[in-house]
């Protein structure tokens, strides 16, 4: 199986500081499971198209349907989306392709009693 990070931070994140963080943690977790060592990194800070748009999760998406990513390895699912609506559909499309999610951490705080 072959798993690939993506990850994404502010466009004002000019040394794509962020971006290395979530990396490095996102490799750390890869190695934690046994998940592989050197996988593909797919991001929107990183990655810019000649008209100034992101594209790197366009990017995994082409390489997830044609069979060449297996598993996304993501720090924060908040990453997928800006919206609920936006991360269903992504979650759907990996569903669709039988593409594993494995989130490094999990943001969604517990209900309060």
């Amino acid at each position: 199986m072959t798993y690939a990070i993506y990850t994404r931070s502010q466009p004002a994140d000019a040394g794509c500081k962020a971006d290395r963080k979530q990396y490095r943690r996102c490799l750390d977790f890869a190695a934690r499971y046994r998940l592989g060592k050197s996988l593909p990194h797919y991001s929107d800070t990183l990655a810019l198209s000649a008209n100034g748009e992101t594209n790197g999760l366009q990017n995994l998406f082409e390489d997830i349907r044609f069979g060449q990513i297996d598993g996304v390895i993501i720090e924060d699912t908040t990453f997928f989306g800006e919206n609920s609506i936006r991360l269903m559909q992504i979650i759907d499309f990996f569903a669709t392709h039988q593409t594993r999610i494995q989130v490094v951490r999990e943001t969604v705080p517990c209900p309060k009693k």
